[in-house]
């Protein structure tokens, strides 16, 4: 008689997981041990490449909270063995085994060592922090350089309205300068016709000479104000020269600054990203 198409039973869907068993580590990444059962006790268990559990085959399964909830509610459930119990934190997952007639017969486990995947969170975690604390800071140094460069084209416009004001006083100088140049002339003409008057232009000449000397005067003190004025024009325009390339700096690192805050913030994505990612290896 043919069993061809004859049902497997609850012991051969066993039989069956346990040929797998020793395959299974070899397709994942992480280093993993996994173990069989069925309602009662272990019927197998393949050990992970750097790490060995306790679970030989028959060791009962009762009082393995795990277990007994994986195969009461039929769904899969999770444990972190602390590592007191075998020197590493093991993580478990126990998946519910479904019979011939979809009843529950066992279960299928893996254990993974935590000390990798912890590891990888902790540096997570740490590069965020770290990424935070850097975005903030150069967050600051742009707002401070804004600012400066802000303070920079506020100095150069009070400089350019110091240069129009020296160039406003420089006309008035020369205005002065003109008159006391004419009065000077004036009163070389009043001292030839008070010379001319002979004795009755005596105090006139007084009066002449005392306006020249204070022609002559004014024009050496315009001479000394222009010369003032010329120093204060050569020192704005250095000080306009120096403050344009400060400013020119000071809004080049503005720009860079906000540029390094914008590839920082990408980062800073990244790792809000990262840190959602590795909650799962938690």
């Amino acid at each position: 008689m043919s069993t061809e198409n004859k049902p497997a039973t609850n012991e051969e869907i066993l039989a069956a997981f346990k040929l797998v068993l020793p395959y299974l580590n070899q397709i994942v990444r992480e280093d993993m041990a996994v173990g069989l059962t069925d309602a009662k006790e272990y019927l197998s268990y393949h050990r992970a490449r750097e790490f060995e559990l306790d679970l030989p085959a028959g060791k009962p399964i009762k009082g393995i909270t795990a277990i007994e909830e994986c195969i009461q509610t039929g769904k899969n459930t999770y444990a972190d063995v602390p590592p007191e119990v075998y020197g590493r934190t093991i993580k478990t997952i126990f998946t519910p085994i479904h019979g011939v007639n979809n009843e529950i017969i066992g279960t299928l486990s893996s254990g993974i060592d935590l000390g990798h995947s912890l590891s990888l969170v902790k540096n997570v975690e740490e590069l965020a922090s770290a990424t935070n604390q850097t975005t903030e800071s150069v967050r600051q140094i742009a707002q401070s350089a804004a600012e400066l460069a802000a303070a920079g084209q506020n100095i150069m416009q009070l400089a350019k309205d110091l240069a129009d004001k020296n160039n406003h006083t420089a006309e008035v100088l020369d205005f002065i300068k003109n008159i006391a140049s004419q009065t000077n002339l004036l009163g070389l003409n009043a001292a030839i016709e008070a010379a001319r008057a002979g004795e009755q232009g005596r105090g006139f000449a007084v009066v002449a000479e005392e306006v020249r000397k204070l022609a002559e005067q004014s024009q050496e003190a315009t001479k000394k104000i222009q010369g003032t004025l010329l120093e204060m024009n050569n020192a704005v325009a250095e000080l306009s020269s120096s403050i344009e390339s400060s400013g020119a700096i000071s809004q080049e690192q503005a720009a860079t600054t906000q540029e390094v805050t914008a590839v920082l913030e990408r980062i800073n994505t990244t790792a809000k990203m990262l840190e959602n990612y590795v909650e799962r290896y938690k």
